[in-house]
């Protein structure tokens, strides 16, 4: 292949060459403009021969030495993979900004999402207060006392819900905040 290139490259040298040298000998004229024409066309047929002859022969012997297939395969493989690792990870991002702005922290924030970036699901657990002033509901009972640790009331969970649920297009049933 690297022969059939080589002596291609020299028959368009060698046809410039000679077109050059023909247009300085020849004398001014009516036919002039003539010559010049069929050099060019000789020109143009020595830069386009592979195509029209077989010159170069492309067998796939050949080609799969220069390009394995398989190692096409791995690259477009490993690009995908880059791709939505890269998207996931904005995503959890975005999330986890949502979820500091209202002072809020989770180390468990999974998502799930198709070839065309769909997000089919999101999942928050272990989700933390991150304000200093923890305050914690105390329900006094008759002679007990129950001390609860709710970080979410139940009204700010439905209002993230909402807002991931419109923020990523997700149905509402698949945002799941513990």
């Amino acid at each position: 292949m690297i022969s059939g290139i080589n002596s291609w490259a020299q028959g368009i040298i060698v046809a410039v060459v000679i077109g050059t040298i023909i247009q300085i000998i020849l004398p001014d004229g009516k036919n002039k403009k003539y010559v010049k024409s069929v050099i060019g066309i000789y020109i143009l047929f020595s830069i386009i021969s592979p195509v029209i002859g077989k010159n170069i022969d492309f067998d796939s012997n050949t080609i799969n030495n220069y390009l394995n297939i398989n190692d096409v395969k791995k690259i477009e493989k490993n690009k995908n993979e880059s791709v939505n690792k890269t998207f996931e990870e904005k995503v959890i991002q975005s999330i986890k900004e949502k979820l500091n702005n209202e002072d809020l922290d989770s180390n468990s924030i999974k998502i799930t999402f198709d070839k065309e970036y769909n997000i089919g699901s999101i999942s928050i657990k272990n989700i933390k207060n991150i304000n200093k002033k923890i305050v914690n509901e105390v329900n006094i009972g008759n002679s007990k006392k129950e001390e609860s640790t709710k970080v979410l009331s139940q009204e700010k969970k439905d209002d993230l819900i909402d807002y991931f649920s419109k923020t990523y297009n997700v149905s509402k049933s698949k945002v799941t905040l513990d």
